[in-house]
């Protein structure tokens, strides 16, 4: 797969609404900022974030997912929950 900063891979996927869950997570925060140069991003996150690009998201409640998902050109999915008592 080409890098986010190859001119073709920018020229095909320019200007893509995309929602990524788990934005705020290992994987979210390394790609977000490469993916935020030529996309708007719609970031979901389960935690409250003083950034008002994120939204407060459980994605364990399909309720929220849907609505979230509904101005969204595709979705990137990183969310995982660990743990026990989710």
């Amino acid at each position: 797969m080409p890098s986010t900063r190859d001119p073709a891979f920018v020229t095909t996927f320019s200007r893509m609404r995309i929602l990524i869950t788990g934005a705020s997570g290992t994987i979210g925060v390394k790609l977000v900022p490469d993916l935020e140069r030529e996309h708007k991003l719609i970031l979901l996150s389960r935690r409250a974030h003083a950034d008002p690009r994120y939204r407060q998201v459980d994605v364990c409640k399909i309720d929220q997912v849907i609505a979230a998902t509904g101005e969204a050109d595709a979705i990137i999915h990183l969310a995982i929950a660990t743990g026990h008592g989710l």
